[in-house]
């Protein structure tokens, strides 16, 4: 072999060495391209994932909200109620208590129909009359009231009237025994069903 063919010959090796080392090179990069690419999909599937567990986190956390904001509406509702029903409950002691120091004060002024005297009471009246912490009508202010009442209606503030007993004043006056049906004779049962019926 001469030296051209020597050459030529090595050329060849080389170039197909350089191929083959080429080829290498080329495997590992595609199966560096096929790992990195698994890699990516997988990357991009656990993303997938990660968003929709986000977004199912904040359906939850909207769908709590909203539970709370309706557990929140029901006891503010509850809370009103009750507010509403202590507020009549306190209306009602207060105008009781009123109404027991009203009578007791028209008593002392000779009223002889407390329970009337209440019912001729108008709002305005009643709210004429300052009450404390306590529920405790002022007594001037029930003072002032019952002589309103006094003035304007006296037939309330007379004497009592007087439970009257009828009294037998003549002596003459007897009271017969009925005879018994069984006893009359028909012109008596007559006479007797035309004074009593």
């Amino acid at each position: 072999m001469s030296e051209d063919q020597t050459a030529v010959s090595n050329s060849d090796h080389q170039a197909s060495g350089d191929d083959v080392n080429s080829k290498a090179s080329d495997t590992v990069s595609y199966e560096s391209h096929q790992k990195l690419l698994s890699q990516h999909k997988n990357q991009r599937a656990r993303l997938q994932e990660l968003e929709e567990f986000k977004k199912n986190m904040e359906l939850k956390a909207e769908e709590e909200k909203g539970k709370l904001t309706g557990v929140i509406e029901t006891l503010r509702n509850e809370l009103r109620e009750e507010r509403e029903r202590v507020k009549k409950t306190t209306e009602k002691i207060a105008f009781d208590k009123f109404s027991s120091q009203v009578k007791s004060v028209a008593k002392e002024h000779g009223c002889v129909d407390t329970d009337g005297l209440m019912k001729l009471l108008s709002k305005e009246q009643i709210a004429s009359v300052q009450v404390d912490d306590k529920l405790n009508a002022n007594t001037d202010d029930i003072q002032r009231l019952i002589g309103q009442f006094k003035e304007k209606k006296p037939y309330m503030f007379g004497s009592r009237p007087v439970n009257h007993t009828p009294v037998n004043l003549g002596g003459g006056f007897k009271k017969e025994e009925p005879k018994p049906l069984k006893g009359m004779t028909k012109e008596e049962i007559k006479e007797f069903a035309r004074k009593n019926l």
